[in-house]
């Protein structure tokens, strides 16, 4: 279905409608989530427990474990009444789970004491939690849905034919512009570039297979026992891993300089078009997303789209590979 909006051509697909209600309805129903947990935390009062047992949980996924929960039984009264529960959170639609049994475990230290503090619904004294934390589960999906509700509204707002443009012969256009990116010759910087990418992700993972390898065989010199594996980041163990994340780093700004020249490449390329020249696709993110798309689902796209598709794919990775190294340092550097 084909509308016009303000002068603005907006073409709305049977897929993209139902992707944008169930979006906007899970939204609601998430916000609802969030808005119980933090209201049942405020109006909770605090009562004397006493606790009975403690357990981790594991939970079963459908390639094994998916991870582990903290399980607290506890015994209050309220009013005059016993009550017995194991929630440690707020109970939601949401359950916090932990990755690791050391970090569910973490949380079962608090409660190594035989009395505690719980948090009672006074509207409803069966319910009773331990922290008065509410899960992030809510915030993390809310937001990949406002991304994909943002993308499918890029995407049916705007012409169809966006991106297809005739564009004229290189020899024909004065072509100075981007000669040298970082003092070097443009042509160096895209050859060196995807070299390195290359190169750099192999080593990451050679350098994480020896990992593997010595850790095989220590395991086996060791008469198939638990290992000790030595912190020292210059030792057999550290090593490894200290050249794959060296490694790793370079995979990291080899993508982020392919990334500069591509969209210096798409700027040259747009120098091929002629006047009028159309809105550029990356200060209006409708036509980006169209053109995007159709790149990626159909051959039938000039070198002008393809140009746009590979610098979107090649930022996206250098933001998904610079994400991993921020998160792996967080911690080291105490931010």
């Amino acid at each position: 279905m084909k509308l016009t909006v303000v002068g603005t051509e907006v073409h709305i697909s049977r897929a993209a409608a139902v992707v944008l209600v169930l979006s906007l309805v899970a939204l609601g129903y998430l916000a609802y989530d969030y808005h119980e947990q933090t209201t049942l935390i405020d109006e909770a009062e605090e009562v004397e427990a006493v606790v009975l047992d403690t357990e981790i949980e594991e939970i079963e996924g459908r390639g094994g474990s998916s991870g582990y929960r903290p399980n607290v039984e506890y015994e209050y009264e309220y009013d005059g009444l016993t009550y017995t529960s194991d929630n440690v959170f707020p109970s939601g639609v949401f359950e916090r789970t932990y990755s690791t049994k050391d970090e569910a475990r973490s949380v079962l230290s608090q409660y190594e004491e035989e009395n505690t503090t719980a948090y009672v619904d006074p509207s409803d004294p069966e319910t009773s939690f331990l922290r008065a934390t509410t899960t992030s589960q809510p915030i993390w999906y809310g937001g990949l849905l406002m991304i994909l509700f943002s993308l499918t509204v890029f995407h049916v707002i705007g012409p169809r034919d966006v991106g297809r443009v005739e564009l004229r012969p290189a020899e024909r256009v004065e072509r100075r512009r981007y000669q040298e990116l970082f003092g070097i010759d443009r042509d160096a910087v895209h050859t060196y570039s995807k070299r390195y990418t290359v190169l750099s992700a192999v080593a990451v993972f050679g350098f994480l297979l020896l990992f593997a390898l010595v850790m095989a065989i220590a395991f086996v010199r060791n008469d198939f026992s638990p290992v000790h594996v030595d912190a020292n980041p210059l030792g057999p163990f550290g090593l490894p891993l200290v050249a794959a994340f060296l490694a790793f780093l370079a995979c990291t700004l080899s993508v982020f300089v392919y990334s500069v020249w591509s969209f210096t490449e798409y700027r040259r390329i747009r120098d091929r078009i002629p006047e009028p020249k159309p809105p550029s696709p990356f200060k209006h993110p409708s036509r980006l997303v169209t053109i995007t798309e159709r790149s990626v689902r159909t051959d039938e796209t000039n070198e002008y789209e393809d140009r746009i598709k590979l610098t979107v794919l090649s930022v996206v990775a250098w933001l998904i590979l610079t994400t991993s190294v921020s998160r792996f340092l967080t911690p080291i550097l105490g931010f």
